[in-house]
């Protein structure tokens, strides 16, 4: 099973140090670093693509607070999102604005698919974990070795692992295809492949 400790000492095993028994040990150096780091590592990670077990959708419902002007209501994103993926449908070209934690729109409901800030390492494929552990080593490498070619090393490995990770993804994305009715609507294609316009007779 994946865990904060499992992911912390791949990256200790990346940069040649010894394993450490739990991520919240407080008498080891190597865990309070990792502690310290692992969740910057994981988030970053997690925002640079949408994997599949970070991915969630939700319907929001309008906060009491309006904007001030342009929109009629405002919706705040989920705790747990990291990034806004986009606004259903996506194909529709919705008129929305994103500033700071909430979105203006001029509806009473919102439908968003977002990257949530997952707590369970397990339901990460094991080469997004394994890109995490990368990156935590990478992260934290100059602190642990003192050498900035132990750091140049960790990236390049993050790099790589980060690349196989967005190919396995892809390839469990089904494949759609679609017809647009006019250019209109071709143009309008994009986004998170969720719906796409149909053709009319």
């Amino acid at each position: 099973m994946a865990n904060e400790t499992s992911i912390a000492n791949g990256a200790l095993v990346k940069l040649g140090q010894q394993l450490i028994t739990s991520i919240n040990d407080s008498s080891s150096n190597a865990a309070n670093i990792c502690k310290e780091r692992i969740s910057n590592a994981k988030e970053v990670v997690l925002t640079s693509f949408p994997f599949n077990g970070a991915v969630s959708r939700v319907t929001l419902a309008a906060d009491v607070a309006t904007p001030a002007y342009d929109y009629s209501n405002q919706f705040t994103l989920p705790s747990d999102c990291l990034r806004l993926i986009t606004v259903e449908p996506a194909f529709a070209d919705t008129d929305y604005a994103l500033e700071g934690r909430k979105i203006l729109f001029s509806g009473d409901t919102l439908e968003i698919i977002y990257i949530k800030n997952i707590t369970d390492y397990n339901e990460l494929d094991p080469l997004v974990n394994e890109s995490i552990s990368c990156y935590l080593a990478y992260d934290i490498a100059y602190l642990i070795t003192n050498d900035n070619q132990t750091t140049e090393r960790m990236m390049q490995m993050y790099e790589k692992t980060i690349k196989k990770a967005k190919a396995a993804n892809n390839r469990q994305l089904k494949k759609l295809s679609f017809y647009a009715a006019n250019w209109s609507d071709a143009r309008l294609v994009g986004g998170y492949p969720s719906q796409y316009p149909t053709p009319t007779t």
